[in-house]
């Protein structure tokens, strides 16, 4: 291993807010870089065979479509990614939130085709954050 190399696990629950536990209890593993390089693999093949009208059910009539959940998924990601950059850089300012409802309401997400590369490009840049960028992040100011 050289200098530049960081090993990360598993946040401690006293790094995040315990609302995150439902998801973070989710992921089998400790190598999140590893995990994310296997989700871009596995999410194309999950999504190839679906039909433009697979995209557009909904649950109910005022939910939101499969469309815009990925779409909603690839906003939180960036979003998410946005506050890992700043925590990273050591910028102390206020972290703010975002109104998922409108990020929805307003998004392109009904042209997309699910399983296209819409989809995958945030967690692109989540793999491409160098892995110094990772040291002494304070998880809980990002996953506020």
């Amino acid at each position: 291993m050289n200098a530049n190399t960081l090993l990360l696990s598993r946040p401690e629950a006293t790094e995040y807010a315990p609302y995150y536990d439902k998801y973070i209890s989710l992921i089998r593993g400790t190598d999140i870089i590893e995990i994310l390089e296997k989700q871009l693999q596995d999410f194309p093949k999950f999504f190839s065979g679906r039909t433009e009208k697979d995209g557009e059910l909904r649950y109910a009539a005022e939910k939101w479509s499969v469309k815009q959940v990925l779409g909603h998924l690839n906003d939180t990601e960036r979003v998410f990614s946005y506050r890992a950059l700043r925590i990273s850089r050591n910028d102390k300012t206020p972290i703010e939130g975002y109104e998922q409802d409108d990020y929805v309401r307003y998004g392109p997400f009904e042209q997309c085709r699910p399983g296209s590369g819409f989809y995958l490009c945030s967690q692109c840049h989540h793999i491409a954050i160098s892995q110094p960028e990772w040291r002494g992040m304070d998880s809980q100011r990002c996953c506020q």
